[in-house]
């Protein structure tokens, strides 16, 4: 009696670097590309900083956050060179105690009630769990350390721009190392760069600004939640989505051997 081994089906590839071979052109084109894009950015950098810097200082006095004057354009030096980015002040109230306390009851029978939640909601359920799960941590952290909680808020959004600048030069190398080693033609990964590059010089202002207004509006109780769930979550989730959409162009060339082909066949 003899034994025979069991095949194991495998699935097929998803789409990747199976069929794909890498050579000198690739790598040439992608050199060409990431210096293309970086002329760009050099070329464009000081005006998407003053774009920035005239959509925010539009907005500061109609959002009622300050005064016009209060967002600016501030040199910041780096290789030999000076680069203009975007500075604003944000006034930030500290919490009370009875405002801690507050919020931390509030929040707690919204923890509570999304127990109610029927489960088909399961997406949304996860993400207002914990969005109060952090709001009670950030009441608890005022009641034991209120100090901490008297901060100036402006050095943080500043900062905000700050990456906000420093993503524009970082990814186009990031393209360069994750999306055109695919099989997509060159104009589709500058393209693909292209788009990335506006989401970013687009959503910046509006994302930071929308920040701004709510930590003004409330008070520093909101920083811990925004700083878990909404400074850097969103941006990367939205770079993911446009990564997975031009990957998903990649053209697809599954090589199967004579053997494998004949083998398939007589089961079949």
């Amino acid at each position: 009696m003899t034994i025979r081994p069991r095949r194991i089906e495998t699935t097929r590839q998803q789409r990747g670097l199976r069929s794909y071979s890498w050579g000198t052109a690739q790598t040439v084109e992608t050199l060409v590309l990431l210096l293309l894009c970086w002329f760009c950015l050099a070329l464009g950098f000081r005006h998407v900083q003053a774009l920035w810097h005239g959509l925010l200082a539009w907005a500061w006095p109609r959002m009622g956050i300050g005064p016009e004057t209060a967002v600016v354009l501030e040199p910041v030096y780096f290789l030999s060179r000076r680069w203009d980015v975007v500075g604003m002040q944000v006034m930030a109230s500290a919490p009370t105690a009875a405002q801690a306390w507050v919020t931390l009851a509030v929040l707690a029978l919204l923890f509570v009630a999304s127990m109610l939640v029927p489960r088909r909601h399961l997406p949304f359920i996860y993400l207002w769990r914990v969005a109060a799960f952090l709001g009670m941590a950030s009441a608890m952290a005022f009641l034991w350390f209120p100090t901490l909680f008297r901060v100036d808020v402006s050095d943080y959004f500043n900062s905000l721009m700050q990456i906000s600048g420093i993503v524009l030069w970082v990814m186009p190398p990031l393209h360069a190392a994750l999306l055109y080693i695919f099989p997509l033609g060159m104009l589709q990964k500058f393209l693909a760069t292209l788009a990335a590059l506006a989401f970013v010089v687009i959503s910046a202002p509006f994302h930071v600004g929308a920040l701004a207004w709510f930590v003004h509006e409330t008070n520093t109780l909101a920083l811990l939640p925004i700083y878990m769930l909404a400074t850097f979550l969103p941006p990367v989730l939205a770079q993911i989505g446009i990564y997975s959409y031009f990957v998903s162009k990649a053209s697809v060339s599954e090589r199967r051997s004579a053997a494998r082909a004949v083998s398939r066949t007589a089961r079949a």
